[in-house]
């Protein structure tokens, strides 16, 4: 057998260990954390077969966070599909929401209006 790439091969193909090393590869990553504007959005919103793969994500196990600075009224109005994630940290690091059971957590003082 050959380790090539990750995977052990064998002249056959994949050695008989394989199926479980890759099920184990393939678990390697538990969270996703990923950025709002410009990374998963653009131009504001969500494609749909965006949010597709990231509920097929989330139904394999691993978490999802979301990372943005926008402000969490803002990013309410304009992401439905928020609920996907298992965690939000927003307004640049400000906050924190849980969007299956609602909750925030504020982490420090707004910035003052001046």
């Amino acid at each position: 057998a050959l380790h090539h790439g990750g995977v052990l091969v064998d002249r056959g193909g994949l050695a008989p260990q394989a199926p479980r090393l890759l099920r184990a590869i393939a678990m390697r990553y538990l969270a996703l954390a990923a950025d709002y504007d410009g990374t998963i959005a653009h131009h504001g919103l969500v494609d749909p077969a965006t949010l597709a793969a990231l509920e097929r994500l989330a139904v394999s196990g691993r978490k999802l966070i979301l990372v943005t600075g926008r402000e969490l009224d803002e990013l309410l109005g304009v992401f439905p599909g928020i609920g996907v994630f298992d965690l939000v940290v927003a307004e640049n690091g400000g906050l924190l929401y849980w969007p299956q059971t609602k909750k925030v957590e504020l982490l420090c003082d707004p910035p003052h209006e001046d």
